[in-house]
């Protein structure tokens, strides 16, 4: 991400404050009234628009208090002495050049700052530029500039130009969310992050799409004092209609102040637009946009919150949430109630060590690529029941061998939330940037408990020299309980196959829990999951032969399809290790062929399984695209029990033919499961079954893959003699 030096940000601000004192001339100041009533927007540069038939000038006290009026300001104003807004009056702002100069700038409650917009790429841009000695926003006075960025489908953060009928969502402070469409599922990627974390100053972008929604504004404000009761929102907009429309990203706030302060009514939003939600289409959600508040001195007590939110849609992949950049850990505590939405920036904050960690708010990022390590002495607390949105996430996709970690002392409790290490996999799955996964390590010393639809989401990194069979590592020393609804979910490495390896103490699931390291597609939803290899990727993959739709393979062999030569298997069945690996696919597309099942590797005590253990690949998402292999499951314990309704699954995907039935395609092979053990009390289910095969022509099923049910010696002492 590109940042700007802070002791330039701050030099120019004083600069700025001092203009603006010494240019007020010594006489006693003027007061100017706006005077024209009604609530059509009037030209401050208009002097029939003010008493005294005469334009504020230096040094003028200046008062807009006439209800629902509106006042376009197009040109900077001189240094005037005071500016008070009031009585729902609003002050719009045309131009990028265009300040408001004032020592005090107070915005009463009910008024309204704003800026034209939103405007395409070749239209000069707007925003709203604050230099003030002392600024005001009284609570429920606002600063908005929700959709005047980028209009639908324009701006850097844009991967789909033009407005079509396809709409993945814009990226700005993290990536838009990726969408597919039409029969053959063709991948849109989400726009791609842009612009400075610690100096933002760019508009949010337009989500693709007819109806896509418009990017957020941008919001600069240079003050000596900077007291927030208020609002300053800089939101990107939603789709506006059915059709496949993606959601605007946020857009930019930038406040810079001596001294910084406001109420726990002030807010600052920059958050990204809905994609489409309707069943005929899936629109991708707006990133959230950048925040970066930098100060000097924080009033005690100050409790501003701020929200960098992603934008929701029911795409197979989230939106990502923007930034927040702060000098300073100020704002960083035991419960983060000022942190709603953002992935949380600070110079040189590459570790955090705290007593306990309760977050109950929103979504809450640490680490931007470099590596984060997060110690909690005592208990971890994510989420506040079975509806929250709480979540924790460590690091995102890397340029290096770094390591993101959380240590808790004792007990780790998701209720309701959502612990991730690792980044977003999806980003490697469907060709999009590349970049390092890092090492995700997460030590607990007590028990811990996913309730209330709590999950733990682990990405794994790559394998090396240094751990040869694992990329993420997760050690319990107590018990791990994982109460209905509540998921372990299980991403290997797409191209590498690195995965995680989970040791613990005693493992309880019940009905209706588990692991989940399953690659899916949903024909219907367009939704994917990508937990192992994807399509065309692994040791078991076919031939990379164009139109080839073979089945991969791994525990048994993939189908033949309509050309090439069939998925090979590979690993072992005693203690199988790898992730299914992905399908053939059609060339031109990302994700044609299905992508192979995760792994899931269990060192523990006792397990007790009356949930599911799955790593099933996906089916092929495209024509000419051969079903993935299914993953690995691979289980050692002392005693291994569950009852009927317990399921370990690693099935092969299926394959989709060709345009005609005559191109036929091939499924995927099963994979591999391996449970050893000294103890035995399982009647559940087990199954590696293939994937099926589609059309004609020499398509073939895949192969079956292998079970290994394996009997560990009873500990004991053994007695040699001569």
């Amino acid at each position: 991400m590109k940042h700007t030096h802070v002791h330039v940000i701050r030099l120019g601000l004083l600069g700025l404050a001092l203009v603006v004192v010494l240019s007020l001339p010594s006489a006693k100041a003027t007061t100017v009234t706006w005077v024209t009533l009604g609530a059509s927007t009037n030209d401050w540069f208009n002097t029939n628009n003010w008493s005294g038939q005469a334009l504020p000038a230096n040094g003028d006290e200046v008062i807009i208090n006439y209800t629902n009026v509106g006042v376009l300001l197009t040109n900077s104003t001189p240094a005037l002495s005071s500016l008070l807004i009031s009585n729902k009056a609003t002050l719009i702002f045309s131009n990028w050049d265009t300040a408001l100069n004032a020592t005090n700038v107070t915005v009463a409650t009910g008024a309204v700052v704003t800026c034209a917009g939103p405007f395409t790429n070749t239209v000069m841009s707007n925003r709203v530029w604050i230099v003030a000695t002392n600024f005001i926003l009284n609570a429920y006075g606002q600063i908005n500039v929700k959709e005047r960025g980028y209009l639908k489908s324009t701006g850097p953060g844009v991967t789909r130009a033009g407005t079509g009928s396809l709409g993945p969502g814009a990226g700005h402070g993290g990536f838009g969310a990726n969408i597919s469409h039409g029969p053959t599922a063709t991948w849109q990627l989400g726009g791609y992050p842009y612009g400075s974390t610690n100096a933002p100053d760019a508009p949010g972008s337009g989500g693709s799409g007819i109806q896509g929604g418009a990017g957020g504004g941008v919001i600069r404000i240079a003050a000596g004092t900077a007291t927030i009761d208020g609002t300053i929102t800089a939101d990107g907009g939603s789709y506006t209609g059915t059709d496949y429309a993606g959601g605007g990203s946020g857009g930019s706030i930038f406040l810079t102040a001596v001294t910084f302060g406001g109420s726990t009514t002030g807010l600052l939003t920059a958050a990204g637009g809905n994609g489409y939600f309707g069943s005929s289409g899936r629109g991708g959600g707006g990133a959230g946009g950048r925040i970066a508040v930098i100060y000097t001195n924080i009033t005690a007590g100050t409790g501003v919150r701020f929200s960098a939110a992603a934008g929701t849609s029911t795409a197979m992949f989230k939106a990502e949430i923007g930034t927040l950049y702060f000098p300073d850990t100020n704002f960083i505590s035991e419960t983060m109630p000022q942190i709603l939405n953002g992935r949380i920036i600070i110079p040189d904050f590459t570790s955090w060590s705290v007593t306990n960690l309760t977050l109950t708010n929103g979504e809450v990022a640490l680490g931007d690529g470099e590596g984060f390590s997060l110690s909690v002495v005592s208990n971890l607390v994510i989420g506040s029941g079975s509806t929250s949105t709480s979540s924790l996430t460590l690091g995102r996709i890397g340029s290096g061998a770094v390591t993101n970690s959380v240590t808790v002392g004792r007990n780790a409790t998701l209720n309701g939330g959502k612990l991730g290490l690792g980044g977003p996999t999806w980003v490697y799955a469907v060709g999009g940037p590349t970049g390092q996964f890092a090492l995700s390590v997460l030590n607990v010393g007590g028990e811990m408990i996913l309730t209330n639809n709590g999950c733990l989401w682990m990405y794994s990194g790559e394998t090396n020299a240094t751990r040869p069979d694992y990329g993420a590592l997760v050690t319990i020393t107590g018990d791990v309980s994982l109460s209905s609804g509540s998921w372990i979910y299980c991403h290997s490495n797409p191209t590498n196959g690195g995965s995680t390896l989970f040791r613990l103490d005693d493992l309880l699931i019940v009905t209706n829990a588990g692991f989940n390291a399953e690659s899916t597609y949903t024909a219907s939803t367009k939704a994917f999951a990508i937990r192992g290899y994807k399509g065309w990727q692994g040791p078991g993959a076919p031939a990379p032969i164009a139109n080839s739709a073979c089945g991969a393979g791994y525990g048994g062999e993939g189908g033949g399809g309509y050309l090439g030569s069939v998925g090979p298997t590979y690993g072992f069945s005693n203690a199988p290790i790898d992730p299914g690996s992905g399908g053939a696919r059609y060339t031109a597309d990302y994700s044609s062929g299905g992508a192979g099942g995760g792994a899931i590797r269990i060192e523990a005590v006792n397990v007790t399984l009356n949930g599911a253990l799955a790593a099933d690949a996906s089916d092929a998402s495209g024509t000419y695209g051969g079903g993935g292999s299914g993953g690995s499951i691979y289980v050692r314990c002392r005693m291994f029990s569950g009852g009927a309704n317990a399921s370990l699954s690693a099935t092969g995907g299926d394959g989709l033919q060709g345009a005609v039935p005559t191109q036929g395609a091939g499924g995927g092979g099963g994979g591999r499961i391996a449970v050893w053990s000294i103890y035995w009390g399982f009647s559940g289910t087990a199954s590696v079954t293939n994937g099926l095969l589609a059309g004609t022509g020499n398509s073939t099923n895949g192969v079956p893959g292998t079970i290994v049910w394996g009997q560990l010696p009873v500990p004991g002492t053994i007695f040699t003699g001569h």
